[in-house]
């Protein structure tokens, strides 16, 4: 399926005037329930769904610390935020407005790759969540259920067997090449210097597991 880059506003007031969120000092939360629902004004008439990323924090219901993203699949829309994917920042796990900046507890390439990373997997879950994956609970893979950061940064950033063939299904192309994903793949993440996961790529082509429609 092809993706497409929108010319998106950057100022969320151009989107919803009057938004809702909720403030501590100079901390803000957007309240991502009421944003998700205007985005469906922005699909493209040719669009299958819609992902709006934001560094904007985000949140749900009142008693919510922070959350990560919300899709609706019946709209065809989902909001993501990398907020909270830096390295860098340290919160509370009480308190969602206290963050703590630390800039020299790791060099600048590392942290890039992994905001990178991170951000990577929760866009591919939750993506897959809007075209109609469930969470999996048959091996370690991408679409795995995770209650908090920690569990979440350390799941598999690759998708398993068993959701990589459903996603061929739902994409309508159940003969996927598998090897040639993989390798387009690899190639990405060579380019963007994330060496973990292009070694995993590499191990499972040499492995024989890339090849078939089903891996």
């Amino acid at each position: 399926m092809a993706t497409k880059c929108l010319n998106f506003p950057r100022n969320i007031t151009i989107i919803y005037p009057n938004f809702r969120c909720r403030r501590k000092g100079s901390s803000l939360q957007i309240h991502c329930p009421s944003l998700l629902s205007r985005l469906k004004n922005f699909i493209p008439s040719d669009g299958l769904c819609l992902v709006a990323l934001t560094m904007l924090d985000l949140y749900e219901a009142a008693p919510d610390l922070f959350l990560a993203g919300l899709a609706s699949g019946m709209e065809r829309v989902a909001l993501f935020s990398f907020a909270r994917y830096d390295p860098c920042l340290e919160f509370s796990p009480e308190l969602w407005w206290e963050v703590k900046t630390n800039k020299s507890s790791i060099p600048d390439d590392l942290r890039r790759r992994l905001v990178l990373g991170r951000s990577c997997k929760l866009l591919v879950h939750e993506t897959g969540h809007l075209l109609g994956l469930p969470h999996c609970v048959y091996y370690s893979c991408c679409m795995n259920g995770s209650g908090h950061l920690a569990e979440d940064f350390a799941q598999s950033a690759f998708l398993c067997p068993v959701c990589l063939r459903k996603l061929a299904m739902i994409a309508g192309t159940p003969g996927l090449d598998a090897r040639g994903r993989y390798e387009a793949l690899g190639r990405i993440f060579r380019d963007f210097g994330m060496e973990e996961e292009e070694g995993w790529i590499r191990r499972r082509i040499e492995a024989g597991g890339a090849d078939g429609d089903s891996n």
